[in-house]
């Protein structure tokens, strides 16, 4: 089987050849089929559109996967000798029907001296392939959900023989070990707290089974939400046979050691050893020259006693003496605090794993859940995202896209002010049940969140189809990605007019951040944008930013007149742009911020995610109920199928 690599990108593809190429796909030779695949991989313009590939000259289309995947190319492709530009895939990308963005990507069949009498049956239409994948989705579901029961009624519990907890492996039908031993080491003795007060009874579920094979859960106190019922129990299997007896069970692990007793007063020093030996006298100075032998003299008075001659050096240091006896033991230490240790499961623990608390003080138990794996994880966007197949379930992902829009045209002589979102210091999202359960997170944008409108590539496509080059904070990855940033011009203006291009001044290298090239559209509080602030309308006033420089275009005017209107706009402080990056720059967020995030979660049934602030959308990826999802797309695709009859009943009546 030969696999294509295939990435679409905006409005080009990508195929291992250098950016400025476009790929050539060599789809084997005529009469060949059932050997060639193409991996395509949805890049920036294509995530969330429903995308599909048309197969020229054939005119075949093949539904690709949601999110990009693997898709075989039909066999009409391939029947007969085929070349650029005859030869070629049409990806076509849409939402809610409406085609937003396309790309073709030329490929070739060869000639082949051998000949097939085998006609494939024709590839399905868009509708049955899509029937297909949803079916595809029930199988994968319901596979995941007998995982999830097996792996429900195994309880975790503790190796014995290592230390560790063990958890039920579906797959090989066996308990494995963990990375989380089952007593955790003594921490240090901490500060004696304060008394808390009582916390609520927060309450629990108990478990049980009817003959019938009904699970209900019975809550612990009035108030606490009703969790449904679900028959566990499967069909019944032959008797089999009586099995020997088993072996004892095998003692339980070791329990934690007991707390270190009180630290007893230090006993008396031991006595002194004995002085080590004296070092060796220092060497004798040299002797002064003898003088010639004189005349005895009578003998005189005592003279002065003569200075002190100096020290000899130190001599080497002795041994060191014997250490003295230890002295008794003193009384035992106070008791030291308790370890953060995980607790022993109970058979009421059934499913529950060990978590540590989230103010990080100990292990608790906590669950069940179901494992990950069997979620069904879609993508909802817009502001608000209102979900009606939500479990109550962690956000798997969250997405904020900025937005900057202007009332009206800008001129000098009008300016309009542009409005970004978060242009107060902050935007608050809510999480709420569409009743009366809600959550928030607040996120601080000191500096606005802005977004220019754009005809191509676009980070974000709004439900109106708008495209977006805009800010965006993604919590799923921590980052804040910065694409655009707003500036106030300042200064004495010196615009001058361009040689290459008349009518045109600019005021270079003025502005204190670098953007991307003329190109790049941008915003501005006093005139409108044009690629490389050029026009050819006469009496328009248009401008560009080409990295730290402003391009400013008006015709009938002269370079002293347009810096007498830039220190008007200036002084009014009506000198605000909004640009592009060539490059966006990606910042980590706070961990208070991916803390709060972490702490959002949806709701049974409804979840209703929106800000007040007017964003370009919001992105939420989170876990649906497998069965709902499912059956609301059959619901859609019997509806597509209603759709499609009675279209086919008015042609042929007439009607």
């Amino acid at each position: 089987m030969n696999v294509h690599e295939l990435t679409l990108q905006n409005y080009a593809a990508g195929g291992g050849c250098p950016s400025a190429c476009q790929p050539m796909l060599y789809l084997g030779t005529a009469g060949s089929y059932g050997n060639e695949q193409i991996n395509v991989v949805l890049g920036e313009g294509w995530q969330g559109l429903t995308v599909k590939a048309v197969f020229q000259p054939s005119g075949v289309p093949v539904v690709v996967p949601d999110g990009g995947g693997v898709i075989s190319v039909p066999w009409e492709a391939t029947q007969s000798v085929v070349a650029y530009p005859h030869g070629r895939i049409s990806f076509q990308g849409y939402v809610s029907g409406r085609l937003v963005n396309t790309s073709d990507v030329p490929y070739t069949v060869g000639g082949s001296s051998a000949g097939s009498d085998n006609t494939p049956a024709p590839t399905p239409d868009e509708f049955q392939q899509f029937v297909d994948a949803v079916k595809s989705d029930a199988d994968r579901a319901e596979k995941a959900a007998d995982k999830a029961e097996s792996a429900s009624v195994h309880a975790p519990q503790v190796n014995p023989d290592t230390g560790y907890w063990q958890v039920w492996d579906a797959v090989s039908g066996q308990y494995v070990d963990t990375d989380t031993k089952a007593e955790g080491p003594q921490g240090p003795k901490g500060d004696a707290g304060q008394p808390g007060t009582d916390g609520e009874d927060g309450g629990y579920y108990t478990p049980s089974v009817d003959t019938a094979g009904n699970l209900s859960w019975t809550p612990s106190k009035v108030g606490m939400p009703s969790v449904p019922e679900a028959n566990i129990r499967g069909p019944q299997g032959p008797k089999g046979d009586t099995g020997p007896a088993g072996p004892a069970g095998a003692d339980g692990a070791q329990g934690p050691a007991g707390p270190q007793g009180e630290t007893g007063p230090a006993g008396p020093e031991g006595p002194q050893g004995p002085q080590g030996i004296q070092g060796d006298p220092g060497a004798q100075g040299p002797s002064g020259p003898q003088g010639p032998q004189g005349e005895p003299g009578p003998q005189g008075e005592p003279g002065p006693q003569g200075e002190k001659g100096d020290p000899g050096p130190q001599g080497p240091k002795g041994d060191k003496g014997d250490t003295g006896e230890q002295g008794p033991t003193g009384p035992q230490g106070p008791k030291g605090d308790t370890g953060l240790g995980v607790p022993s499961p109970t058979q009421a623990d059934a499913g529950k794993v060990p978590t540590v608390k989230a103010d990080g003080s100990a292990y608790e138990l906590a669950g069940p859940y179901a494992p990950l794996s069997a979620a069904i994880r879609p993508t909802a966007s817009g502001n608000p995202v209102n979900i009606t197949d939500s479990v109550e379930w962690p956000l798997q992902g969250l997405k904020v896209y900025g937005k900057s829009v202007q009332d009206g045209t800008p001129s000098p002589e009008n300016p309009v002010p542009i409005v970004s979102a978060g242009n107060g210091g902050s935007i608050v999202l809510t999480v709420s049940d569409g009743a009366d359960q809600s959550q928030s997170l607040t996120l601080s944008t000191p500096n606005g969140l802005p977004g220019i409108p754009v005809d191509s590539g676009g980070n974000y496509t709004d439900a109106e189809g708008q495209q977006w080059v805009c800010d965006e904070v993604d919590f799923e990855r921590g980052v804040y990605v910065q694409r655009c940033a707003t500036e106030k011009i300042t200064g004495i203006p010196d615009f001058r007019e361009t040689p290459n291009f008349p009518n045109r001044y600019a005021w270079y290298n003025i502005l204190s951040r670098t953007f991307g090239t003329g190109t790049l559209k941008a915003l501005s509080s006093f005139a409108s944008w044009s690629s490389w602030g050029v026009s050819s309308t006469p009496d328009t006033i248009v401008f560009a930013l080409d990295g730290s420089s402003v391009f400013y275009y008006e015709t009938n005017t002269t370079a002293e007149a347009v810096n007498e209107t830039f220190t008007t706009l200036i002084a009014a402080e009506n000198s605000i742009v909004v640009g592009q990056f060539a490059n966006p720059v990606e910042t980590p967020l706070s961990p208070e911020k991916i803390a709060a995030y972490r702490a959002l979660h949806t709701y049974n049934g409804i979840t209703v995610v929106s800000t007040a602030e007017d964003v370009a959308g919001l992105e939420v990826r989170y876990v649906a109920d497998a069965q709902k999802y499912i059956d609301d797309r059959l619901a859609a695709a019997e509806s597509h199928i209603q759709e499609i009859a009675a279209a086919q009943l008015n042609a042929q009546t007439g009607g």
